[in-house]
């Protein structure tokens, strides 16, 4: 019996979300019954209460990276200058994008298209559990 490597579910997870049925059930799946509103309303109110404890300047960007529907938008909006919408899936920037007008960008979460110190913020919402070897995100989020 074969076993999948981490690396092909890496990759079966990628085509799942580039299915706009995925897409468009995803926010109801998640939070559509009472523990995942509770879920969804306790995450908001954690990275709002993190940013908050920042001082940023009046120019400051950031990137909501990996988008999903971009549910954290207003959040972000309310605080940075330019808001960056960031995924591997077209499906999901797009419905990000009309959703709440993100700024979208096509990406691999470990190596992102934009220069040194680009942003302020990266935030990474429910991707980060699903990451086998952190470290190297993270060096690329700090670069």
């Amino acid at each position: 019996m074969r076993t999948r490597s981490l690396t092909d579910h890496s990759s079966l997870k990628k085509l799942y979300y580039k299915q706009q049925e995925v897409v468009n059930s995803y926010e109801n799946k998640r939070f559509g019954n009472p523990s995942g509103q509770w879920i969804k309303a306790t995450e908001e109110n954690a990275i709002d209460e993190i940013i908050n404890d920042f001082v940023f300047s009046d120019r400051a960007m950031a990137i909501d990276l990996p988008v999903g529907t971009g549910r954290m938008f207003p959040l972000l909006n309310s605080r940075f200058n330019i808001v960056f919408a960031g995924d591997s899936s077209p499906a999901m920037i797009q419905h990000a994008v009309s959703r709440f007008g993100y700024k979208a960008v096509n990406c691999d979460a470990f190596q992102l298209p934009f220069s040194h110190e680009t942003f302020d913020l990266i935030l990474c919402a429910r991707f980060v559990p699903h990451i086998q070897d952190l470290q190297i995100l993270l060096r690329e989020y700090q670069r």
